[in-house]
């Protein structure tokens, strides 16, 4: 095997130990309320934008631009509703966030989706980045819906 095949296992392990450490973490934490902060919805988005456009560079397969609107359209809608699980209230003068069991399934729902589509497509390039727009729109949805929910808690706070 030649050095590049050896490093791309490597980060494949390194990547397959991450995501399990993840759905463990999720598992234990996804009810534990957590303060929110403007860069604590923000940060997310913005990786995932950086993180999409890096693929599509990566793997030279950028979606076309109906597609490209498509999947951040469809990914927004289902972070949109992903948003919507979580109950915002204030504690301690802070805006605090707690999922419940809708987030849960409906994580679990994306991420078993995600999983089927490279299985039966056999890891195609284009169809990775395909995944990767849904997601992107999904980081998008959910974090521009729980800003505005964030900052108009924040102004009843406030004002």
């Amino acid at each position: 095997m030649d050095f590049f095949t050896v490093a791309m296992k490597l980060v494949s392990v390194g990547a397959t130990l991450l995501f399990l450490a993840g759905v463990a973490m999720m598992l234990l934490t996804f009810r534990r309320a957590r303060t929110l902060k403007t860069s604590s919805l923000v940060v997310p988005m913005v990786v995932s934008l950086l993180v999409l456009l890096l693929y599509g560079v990566l793997l030279g397969a950028t979606p076309g631009v109906g597609w490209l609107l498509l999947g951040l359209l469809v990914g927004g809608a289902l972070g949109a509703l992903w948003a919507r699980t979580h109950r915002l209230f204030v504690a301690g003068g802070h805006v605090r966030s707690q999922a419940n069991l809708w987030f849960l399934a409906i994580w679990a729902l994306v991420l078993s989706l995600n999983q089927l589509v490279l299985l039966v497509s056999n890891r195609s390039s284009r169809v990775l980045v395909g995944l990767l727009v849904v997601s992107t729109g999904v980081a998008l949805g959910t974090g521009l819906v729980l800003l505005a929910r964030f900052r108009r808690l924040r102004a009843t706070v406030q004002g």
